[in-house]
């Protein structure tokens, strides 16, 4: 569009000041009068006296044009929204596999370090909460006597708040209420048996309307009965609301 423009106020300039538009651009403005140099009122009068007609036809754009602009921006703005809200989605997850990985590797290390029982659990009034949803939050603590309640002269060893409501943390059957590390770091229940199971982390939600859910992929962090923790990502699966 520009180029086409360009050209017709060239050959407009060409055929005021006779010269030939078939001369290359630096040739053709060096031949141009010195009313130019600079623009003196009767150059410019003469410009627009006769150019004025090239100069209406190459302003504006047609209403098609315009409709089809606004169409392409419109899809463009709404990808570049989605994208951002997976990109908001993806940091919480993250954010939260993180907190619980780390309680998880500190529960271990000081169980290890203590030579005695440390727990991850939902912990309320001083005693582990069943089936508490863990994105409301779990406390680490010194479990000296093993019987999944916070005792006096029991360290709390960390304490996370309630993660964002969008975050869901699901768990299965064996590491529903609690995990517990005993003083070889291994994982285990509370009568003493081999204790594995995973966690689920996904971001449900997003704005109404858009974006896809399940889009984001989940996180899956697996604790071993040896105490070791191994995590990978789940496509494909919705997020529960």
């Amino acid at each position: 569009m520009q180029g086409r423009e360009s050209g017709r106020v060239l050959r407009c300039l060409s055929a005021i000041f006779e010269i030939p538009y078939s001369l290359p651009l630096s040739r053709l403005f060096s031949k141009l009068p010195r009313c130019f140099q600079p623009l003196s009122p009767d150059c410019f009068a003469r410009i627009f006296e006769y150019c004025a007609p090239e100069l209406r036809r190459s302003v504006g754009f047609a209403l098609i044009e315009i409709l089809v602009v606004l169409a392409l921006t419109a899809v463009l703005a709404r990808q570049g929204f989605v994208g951002l809200q997976d990109i908001r989605r993806a940091i919480m997850r993250t954010d939260a596999r993180d907190a619980l990985l780390a309680s998880l590797q500190l529960a271990r290390q000081e169980a290890v370090i203590r030579n005695g029982r440390v727990v991850v659990c939902a912990l309320f009034d001083s005693a582990c909460v069943a089936e508490r949803p863990w994105n409301l939050g779990w406390t680490v603590f010194h479990d000296g006597n093993n019987n999944l309640q916070r005792d006096a002269g029991e360290q709390i060893l960390a304490r996370q708040q309630a993660l964002d409501p969008l975050v869901k943390i699901s768990a299965n059957k064996p590491v529903r209420d609690y995990v517990s590390y005993g003083p070889g770091g291994g994982a285990r229940l509370k009568n003493g048996a081999f204790q594995a199971g995973s966690f689920t982390i996904c971001v449900s939600g997003g704005v109404a309307g858009v974006g896809t859910v399940g889009t984001v992929p989940q996180e899956r962090i697996a604790v071993q009965p040896t105490g070791l923790i191994r995590l990978w990502k789940i496509r494909g699966d919705v997020c529960p609301a």
